[in-house]
């Protein structure tokens, strides 16, 4: 089994937990399952975007997108998931690759600057 399909396991059974978990244990459950995402976009496994979209599949837990310390966390996930082409307020006739893939990894920096607060 490859490194790629691990961290993929991981990924998946950290999600199944997080279903089933409750309170502080489901908020700890889901940081270490961004991190697993993290590790994924860091290794460019997976595009940015698919990260994005990973982590929004939590966003049907109403007890983590009310929780303020994590609500950065689904903000820079919404606009992580969105693909290039629309996910930057570019005016159509300037609209350039290089200014949205800048754009798109200051988005990156953002996450991985506010998981630092976390411990696992």
């Amino acid at each position: 089994m490859s490194q790629t399909d691990i961290l993929k396991r991981n990924i998946d059974n950290l999600y199944t937990q997080i279903k089933d978990a409750q309170g502080a244990n489901r908020k700890r459950l889901f940081i270490a399952y961004v991190k697993e995402i993290v590790a994924m976009g860091n290794s460019n496994t997976w595009k940015l975007e698919t990260c994005g979209y990973e982590i929004m599949r939590c966003i049907w837990f109403d007890d983590l997108t009310q929780d303020k310390e994590l609500e950065s966390i689904f903000d820079i996930a919404c606009e992580l998931e969105k693909n290039q082409e629309i996910s930057y307020a570019q005016p159509i006739v300037s609209w350039n690759a290089d200014t949205a893939d800048k754009i798109k990894k200051e988005e990156w920096n953002r996450l991985l600057n506010v998981l630092q607060k976390f411990r696992i």
